[in-house]
This record gives C-alpha cells, sequence and structure tokens, in this order.
C-alpha cells in the first residue's frame, strides 16, 4: 500500500511538471520612465497602460513598476484584453507601489487588475461602451484618499470578480451619491473579501437606472450576483449597502452572506427593490445607525417577492445615526408589507426589543453575541458565545456540530478555519503563480504574536525562511525568489510555503498553500 502510495505521488509530480512549461506566459514591464519605443522588457520597460495593453497577447502578464503613473487617458480598449482560459494581467511588479495618478477605464474583456495603488479620487471603472466588458477581475488593489465621483470601483460586465480591493475614504468632502463599490447591470459577478470604510454614499451599492445613452427598449439585468466576506463600515451619509434598480432594469437572484456592516450611518444593507430571490445569510451587524436591515424600505408595493434571512447576528447599542436620521424607524430588522415569501430564522437580536419588524423569526436568539474585539473590527467569536454551533444548515461549511451564526466561524485548532478567523490570520494565494522571477505572498494578521514564514519541498524540507519576528496586527507581505537559504536558485517545480502563528492569546496555528516555480 505504501509503494503503491509512493508511485502515485511521483506520478502526479511528474505529471505536474510535464504540463509547467504549457502554462509559462510571456512577461513584460513598464515603469514610469519607460519609453513605448523601448522593447518591453525589466531593463527596457514601456511606458504606457494603452500601449503595453494593445501590443501584448492573451496570457500575458505586464508588470507595473514602483513609482507615480501620470497619463492623460487610460482606455483599454475591446481586443485589448485576454481570451478564454489565457487572461491578461496587469500587476504591481512584487515587491514595489506603482501608484496611479490617473483613471482607468476598461472595456476589454478576460482581464486582470492586481494590487495597484490609486490616489483617490482617481478609480477604475469598467464599462459596456463598446461591447460587453466579461471576465474582468479587479483584485487586491488599493485606494485612499478623497472620495471619488460615483464610486472608487464602478463596475458594469458580466463574469466578474472584484476581490479583496482595500478602499478607504478620507477628507470631508462628498456627496450621497459617492460610493466604494458601484456594480450595475451585468450577469454572474462576485463582490469578495473587499474592505470599504468612510464612504459619503453607500460602501457597496448594487443598483442600476436607464442611463442617457442606454436604449429605453432594452430591458437590463442585474442577475446572479455573490457579495460574501466583505467589510463594509462607516459610511457617512447612506447606507452600507444598497441593492435597487429603477425602470428598465431587473434584479435577480443576489446572495448576500458572510460580511461585516458595522457602523454605517443608516441601515447596515437596504433592500429597496428586487425581482427575485435575495438570499441574507452568516452575515454580521454592528452597531449601524437607526436599522441593521431594511427589506422593501416601508414600501407596500410589491417590492421583493421572496427573501431568506437566516442565521445573522443583528446587534446594536442604540442611535448611531449621524445625518438625516428621520429617515428610518428604530428597529433591527424592518420587513415593508411590499415583501412577498419570506423565511426569517435563527437570527440572534440584541437587545430583542428593536428586533423584527414586520415578520416573525421561526426561532430567534437573544444573547450577548460576545465578539473578540469589536472596537478593533474583530467580529470573531470568543470561545463562550452562544452564537457557536446556534444556526442551521444553508449550504455552508462550517466547523462544529452546527453552523454558527454571524459571518466568522469559531475554530481553535482547525488550519482552514484559522485562514479565515481574525482569532488568527488570513493567508492569501501568492501572485504571480506560477511565477518565474519573484512572487509576493501577501497575509493578515489579526492577533499580534510571532509569525514564521518558511518554504518547503515537496519532500517537506525546509528550503528558507522568509519571516521570522513579532507581528502587530495588519496586512504584510513577503517576497520569494526562488532561491534557498544559501542563494542556490532553485530547479522548476512545485514548492510549499507555511504560515505559522504564535499569538500571545492562542495556541500556535499555521496553514500551507502551494506554488510553482518556472524557470
Amino acid at each position: 500500500m505504501c509503494n503503491r502510495l509512493i508511485k502515485t505521488i511521483y506520478l502526479t509530480i511528474f505529471c505536474i511538471l510535464a504540463v509547467v512549461p504549457a502554462i509559462a506566459q510571456n512577461v513584460y514591464f513598464i515603469s514610469p520612465d519607460g519609453s513605448d519605443a523601448a522593447s518591453g522588457s525589466i531593463g527596457s520597460p514601456w511606458r504606457s497602460i494603452n500601449f503595453a495593453t494593445q501590443n501584448t497577447q492573451p496570457g500575458d502578464t505586464i508588470y507595473m513598476r514602483g513609482g507615480n503613473y501620470v497619463y492623460d487617458e487610460v482606455w483599454i480598449k475591446p481586443g485589448w484584453g485576454g481570451a478564454n482560459g489565457l487572461y491578461k494581467t496587469l500587476a504591481a511588479y512584487p515587491g514595489e507601489t506603482p501608484v496611479m495618478l490617473s483613471q482607468i477605464t476598461i472595456n476589454c474583456s478576460y482581464l486582470r487588475v492586481e494590487g495597484l495603488f490609486f490616489q483617490l479620487p482617481k478609480s477604475i471603472r469598467v464599462v459596456d461602451w463598446d461591447s460587453p466588458s466579461l471576465h474582468v477581475h479587479l483584485m487586491n488593489n488599493h485606494f485612499t484618499g478623497p472620495q471619488p465621483r460615483y464610486g472608487a470601483i464602478e463596475f458594469r460586465g458580466s463574469y466578474g470578480l472584484i476581490e479583496g480591493n482595500t478602499i478607504e475614504i478620507s477628507g470631508d468632502n462628498g456627496e450621497s451619491q459617492d460610493h466604494g463599490i458601484y456594480v450595475m447591470s451585468g450577469e454572474n459577478n462576485t463582490i469578495r473579501k473587499n474592505t470599504v470604510s468612510g464612504t459619503f454614499g453607500y460602501g457597496i451599492h448594487l443598483y442600476d437606472e436607464l442611463k442617457s445613452n442606454d436604449d429605453p427598449n432594452v430591458l437590463k439585468y442585474i442577475r446572479n450576483v455573490v457579495v460574501e466576506e466583505n467589510i463594509v463600515k462607516n459610511s457617512r451619509k447612506r447606507s452600507g449597502m444598497i441593492v435597487g434598480r429603477q425602470h428598465n432594469v431587473r434584479v435577480e437572484n443576489v446572495i448576500i452572506r458572510k460580511n461585516i456592516f458595522a457602523g454605517n450611518n443608516h441601515v447596515g444593507l437596504l433592500i429597496r427593490q428586487v425581482d427575485g430571490l435575495i438570499e441574507i445569510v452568516n452575515n454580521t451587524f454592528y452597531n449601524n445607525g437607526l436599522q441593521a436591515l431594511n427589506l422593501g424600505e416601508g414600501s407596500a408595493d410589491p417590492v421583493v417577492p421572496s427573501a431568506k434571512i437566516i442565521n445573522n447576528i443583528f446587534y446594536t447599542t442604540g442611535n448611531n445615526c449621524r445625518e438625516h436620521c428621520d429617515w428610518f424607524s428604530e428597529y433591527l430588522v424592518d420587513v415593508s408589507s411590499g415583501v412577498g415569501q419570506i423565511e426569517v430564522n435563527r437570527n440572534l437580536y440584541l437587545p430583542l426589543s428593536d428586533g423584527i419588524r414586520g415578520a416573525e423569526d421561526v426561532s430567534p436568539v437573544s444573547a450577548e453575541p460576545m465578539f473578540a474585539n469589536p472596537a478593533n473590527d474583530n467580529f470573531s467569536l470568543k470561545a463562550e458565545s452562544p452564537a457557536i454551533d446556534a444556526g442551521i444548515q444553508v449550504g455552508l461549511p462550517f466547523n462544529n456540530i452546527a453552523p454558527d451564526l454571524g459571518a466568522i466561524e469559531f475554530s481553535e485548532n482547525d488550519d482552514d478555519a484559522n485562514a479565515q478567523n481574525p482569532h488568527g490570520f488570513n493567508l492569501e494565494q501568492n501572485h504571480p503563480n506560477p511565477f518565474n522571477l519573484k512572487t509576493a505572498i501577501n497575509y493578515q494578521i489579526f492577533e499580534p504574536g510571532k509569525v514564521k514564514i518558511s518554504i518547503f519541498d515537496m519532500s517537506g524540507q525546509e528550503i528558507t525562511t522568509l519571516v521570522n519576528e513579532p507581528k502587530n496586527e495588519g496586512f504584510y507581505t513577503a517576497f520569494w525568489d526562488g532561491k534557498n537559504a544559501n542563494g542556490d536558485t532553485l530547479p522548476s517545480g512545485i514548492y510549499f510555503y507555511q504560515l505559522k502563528l504564535a499569538a500571545e492569546t492562542a495556541a500556535v496555528s499555521h496553514s500551507e498553500k502551494k506554488m510553482v516555480l518556472i524557470k
């Protein structure tokens, strides 16, 4: 049995290594002091994003070197993206900080934009002016500065992914129609693991209407959208998130799960008008201004035909509204008479006296949820929390005998759970992967402790150590250049990286991920 297992492992390794050359890609570079007359190599980089995306092929990666980028216009047009299975990638060069001082407009398909830094109000827009924008991924970008008009990310397209972005709005100038992530018409889009804070309007704005250049005879759809594992906090004039529409738009099949809505001015989550099922499952609502959740915005007209509200935590210490505080009544959950079929089950309300109006929870929970450290945005559950194992099954993975309530599953020792549990850390997949020159490993520490990041080969032998020191809470990046501890370049193959955290108040936890080196 043992020999057969070893043979199977070696055969698997051989097969993986055999296909590694097939997934190799061309790599090009741009730099603020480059030239579009250059070759695009690391030693002779191009200058403009427009030129680079127009003159590369599907599957290619364009690295942006560190520095400030100022352009008259960045417009990535139809035909300048990738192809099915061959994304074109525009990414920050590992270890460097490309700062965008110009807006990026995208109207193409199969494009990834990853790891860039935007000095707001400069932003990213994905549009459908000349043709649909399909399979556009916006990942791990950072937006900081004053509020941009309409949104830091505006997105109109389908099969898109908005993941891991951080939007932090500062300053005192902004309007209530200026948002964080603004997703308009499109299908099969995912909004995941973003952090949005301080917007003047909505943190996440899932909404569309008839625009001046739209054909009034064409019906638009917002359909099959998943919003999960985001943190939306401290929206100043409006609510954390809104889902709605106007004429000539239909909103169908929206899933909102495992998000944290905290400290937003009016409502954590406002569902204004939809045309199909909306699922609100395993979210955490904390100290939003007047209400945690509002369905229908008081309308008696049929505005929400079907809804599920299950396994959420609705918590408030009182009225935390800052502006236009007469717009909503003080209820944790407010369901209008315009809501049709609704299932409400196994949610936690505190206080229960301000619990739910307009519907009845089949099996409510009223207890202190016992968050780990909500003052520092740590909404994981303490070991004695009554929210642990208190939920019902809704098709999401859980760690113990039953699902927990709220956005974050509690686990003491499960390695996979630790990757999402703010008692420990979040270890991301390295990028790029596969890689040739250098790869970045992003990770977030939720509780201070000693961090060790090591690289291992397929035999389990430790090759080198990237990090071995105490870290406070925060976001970090480690880099690996494909060399061992002696500085020797390693051959192509599969390697593993491990993050081990010895936190001050918890047992040692660790997690591993796989990566591919191509030489």
